[in-house]
């Protein structure tokens, strides 16, 4: 599967990714049933979970406050479990985009949003060709890939008044350098 398109199986493969983060104790929703394909399509079932997942409200709500000083710290701890899952366990996560062997996760981000741009810019934009030039020249040192959200951002996120309830949406996981998912959180 290409990054920037869900994955192939979609609902069979979301479906182990929340087992494994349930199983790291990652803050989701608990998957309870990975459809059969009996009603003609994929589908999955996963307990309900209340909250909220619009960042302006977190942001903005006086309800929120125990949340704003719980979230950071809550997000980080179940990053660090998302970014420590052992795919092995979880034969369907091994499909995952990644790296090439011994490529930089971040040389491939870099090269799929290259391509991407590509695809969809009609005409050179001087300002994106700049920041990929530069992007290049200040690539982190590689190191072996791990699992990745892919997408972790506010809108991604449900909380409620005490904090973080569940990180959800996985259709962009991948195999990847885990600042990714640090870098989605800073982006509006």
């Amino acid at each position: 599967a290409e990054r920037g398109t869900p994955l192939t199986g979609g609902c069979g493969r979301e479906y182990f990714l929340l087992r494994a983060a349930w199983e790291a104790r990652v803050a989701v929703p608990e998957p309870l049933w990975n459809g059969d394909g009996s009603f003609g399509v994929n589908f999955l079932i996963m307990r309900r979970v209340a909250g909220e997942t619009l960042g302006g409200r977190l942001v903005r709500g006086p309800q929120y406050a125990a949340a704003r000083e719980n979230l950071p710290a809550e997000l980080a701890t179940s990053l660090a479990r998302i970014h420590g899952i052992d795919a092995s366990r979880y034969p369907p996560l091994l499909e995952l985009p990644r790296p090439a062997p011994g490529e930089s996760p971040a040389l491939a981000e870099i090269r799929n949003y290259e391509k991407r741009y590509a695809e969809s810019a009609l005409d050179p934009h001087p300002v994106f060709e700049l920041a990929f030039r530069w992007l290049h020249a200040h690539l982190p040192a590689p190191h072996e890939p791990v699992l990745v959200h892919g997408d972790c951002r506010l809108g991604n996120l449900i909380f409620d008044e005490q904090g973080l309830r569940a990180v959800i949406d996985w259709e962009l996981a991948h195999f990847g350098d885990p600042m990714e998912d640090i870098g989605w959180i800073a982006v509006r």
